[in-house]
Formats: structure tokens, C-alpha cells, sequence
């Protein structure tokens, strides 16, 4: 195992409440609110003053994450039917699919380099862990565990994920490289309806 540490927490998410913080230096966040009556997704500032609704839509979008030069925003929403990843402008604009059809799909998470990104989606009655080129190509499925797999994190270097697994009453954080080759249980668990939320040490 490389020298980089985890931080293992456990927080679980909340579809209509949670937040994505801008990359470093920027005076931006997003955020999801429904306060519109639908789960939109707003670029405020950090004093509050200003809030944008970059999604305007009366579909759920959740999920949002940043790219790491801050110019695209990943997101879930079901604005087509099933719940699918997106990737839009940080204004708003530009919105493109990166996933079809895939009835559930949520949590996307960039690469460090922001070439790829990774997702939770459905696979039968399992919950798996994608990756994709930013622009929807070459999509891969990374794990085959069945059960739910979710928040996928990367490695500073880009060359490892970690990710949590749960099936039943059990669960595990488990490491995989990035093209999900040598996975293996980090630290067992107990099983969490949401999981748990793996955070790397920057280096």
C-alpha cells in the first residue's frame, strides 16, 4: 500500500442537501436545493450573496462534483427517465450525457488529471462502480461484486480507488487500481444503507 493515508468516514449522503466545494482558489460552490420545488443544482458564493440555478429543470439532479480545473460540473439526474450521470459547463451550459439508460446512476467522481470519471450505476439488482472518458467514452465497469458499491475515490496520483461495499449485513472499504485490477479489502465494515465516504490525504 502506498504512503498515502485514508481517512475513513462514515457520512452519508443526502440527495437534496449536500454540497461540492470549488477547486482551490476558486469563490464558488455548488450545491442542491429545492427550493424551486425540484432537486436543482446552484452555484452560490460563499457569503450567500449570489446563487445561480445552473440545472432549471423539474428533474432531480444531485451529485454535483467539480472538475479539478474547475470548468465542468458532474452530476445525476433523471431528467430523461432514469437517473443517468451529466456533465455540463461550470455556468450551466453544455449539458451532455455521459451515461444512457442505466436507470440508476449516481455519485460521480473526477480522476485528479480530470481525463476520467467514475460512477455508481445499476447492474441487475447490484450497485457497481463505472468509469469513463470526461467526454462518455470508453466506459468500463470496475467492479463486479454484486451488492452496492459506491463513493469512489481517487488517488492523489490518479493510480488507485478506493470505494465502500456492502452486501447484507456486511461491509468493506476496499482499493482497486484505476482500471479496477488488483481489487482487495482494505478495512472491513459494518453495512451502511449509504455507505461510507473515503477521503485520500492530499499530497
Amino acid at each position: 500500500m502506498r504512503r498515502l493515508l485514508l481517512v475513513l468516514g462514515v457520512c452519508y449522503a443526502a440527495t437534496l442537501a449536500h454540497a461540492a466545494p470549488a477547486p482551490k482558489e476558486a469563490d464558488k460552490l455548488v450545491l442542491v436545493s429545492n427550493r424551486t420545488g425540484s432537486a436543482d443544482i446552484f452555484l452560490i458564493s460563499p457569503d450567500g450573496k449570489e446563487a445561480k440555478n445552473l440545472t432549471e429543470s423539474k428533474s432531480t439532479n444531485s451529485y454535483p462534483a467539480w472538475s479539478p480545473d474547475g470548468k465542468k460540473i458532474a452530476f445525476a439526474s433523471d431528467r430523461d427517465g432514469g437517473m443517468n450521470i451529466y456533465v455540463m459547463d461550470a455556468d450551466g451550459k453544455n449539458v451532455q450525457a455521459l451515461t444512457k439508460g442505466q436507470e440508476v446512476s449516481r455519485v460521480p467522481t473526477w480522476s485528479p488529471d480530470g481525463k476520467k470519471i467514475t460512477w455508481t450505476g445499476r447492474v441487475g439488482d447490484a450497485l457497481e462502480i463505472f468509469s469513463a472518458d470526461a467526454d462518455g467514452k470508453n466506459a468500463k465497469q470496475l467492479t463486479k461484486l454484486g451488492g452496492l458499491n459506491s463513493y469512489a475515490a481517487w488517488s492523489p496520483d490518479g493510480k488507485q480507488i478506493v470505494f465502500h461495499h456492502s452486501e447484507g449485513a456486511s461491509g468493506a472499504f476496499y482499493v482497486m487500481d484505476a482500471d479496477g485490477g488488483n481489487q482487495k479489502v482494505l478495512l472491513k465494515d459494518e453495512a451502511h444503507v449509504e455507505g461510507g465516504r473515503p477521503s485520500w490525504k492530499p499530497k
